[in-house]
């Protein structure tokens, strides 16, 4: 009797469809893989990750850190003022807050050299006074409250440049030893109109009670040296001045107080006492 020999096994049309789809995904797939990926090595001009890439831009090296000038904070170039009053309170307050640099801008070397030897810290008290015409420049004058003057000479052609104060003069309040010359001080400070020196020569008192009653004219005064005469019993000498014009006056000095401030007690207008 013949063997019998199985069937061949056949799959389903529908399991056979599938698997022929996956196959051709499969190629697909393989296909689409570069070479070199395909060999488990990194291709050259892969990316290493955390690398930023790109082109880098002018003054910049690839780890973006500058290459090129840093550049810091712009200064201003100086000015200068075009007035003379201006210029010359830009000089005063260079030397006063101490900007030596900014002084050597404003002033000339001798301006600088002579300012520096005034005695002491400059006061913070200077005040402008005026400016007046001189040989078509200008001496502008300031004052502090201790009466010392400071004369500045503006040149007018530097007027708006560098070094236009050419010229300085200090004039301290000085205090004479001398009942005489402690008065002829006060005297000249009132022919200049120099308030705050009359202040130190003297006091409030004398200037608003006496003084301020004057219609005074600033010009020459005389002193009589006949009753400049030992001090009495008191401790006071006593000055008298007289102008041209008719005005006198006469000073009561406290004896113990020349070489110092206000040593000028009063102007009696009548008798001899404060």
């Amino acid at each position: 009797m013949a063997r019998q020999t199985d069937a061949p096994h056949r799959l389903p049309a529908a399991a056979l469809t599938l698997a022929i789809a996956v196959g051709l995904i499969a190629a697909a797939l393989t296909g689409c893989t570069p070479a070199s990926n395909v060999s488990g090595k990194t291709s050259a001009s892969a990316t290493p990750s955390g690398v930023v890439t790109g082109t880098a831009s002018a003054g910049a090296d690839t780890l973006g850190k500058s290459t090129g000038p840093v550049s810091g904070a712009t200064t201003s170039p100086p000015t200068y003022p075009g007035d003379y009053q201006a210029y010359a309170q830009a000089v005063v307050d260079a030397w006063v807050g101490g900007r030596t640099e900014r002084l050597g801008q404003l002033a000339s070397r001798d301006v600088t050299v002579n300012l520096a030897k005034i005695v002491g810290h400059p006061a913070t008290s200077w005040r402008y006074d005026q400016c007046l015409n001189d040989a078509n420049e200008r001496i502008c004058s300031f004052r502090n409250n201790d009466g010392d003057e400071l004369r500045l000479r503006v040149a007018s052609a530097l007027l708006g440049k560098p070094h236009a104060a050419v010229q300085v003069v200090f004039e301290p309040t000085r205090y004479p030893a001398d009942a005489a010359q402690y008065v002829d001080a006060f005297l000249t400070a009132w022919n200049s109109l120099n308030n705050q020196r009359m202040l130190a020569l003297a006091n409030s008192r004398t200037l608003d009670d006496r003084l301020g009653r004057i219609r005074y004219t600033p010009g020459h005064w005389y002193l009589d040296q006949n009753v400049l005469g030992p001090s009495d019993v008191t401790g006071r000498a006593y000055v008298h001045a007289h102008q041209d014009s008719g005005l006198e006056l006469t000073f009561v000095v406290i004896v113990a107080s020349l070489g110092k401030p206000h040593a000028i007690e009063c102007i009696p207008a009548t008798d001899l006492h404060c």
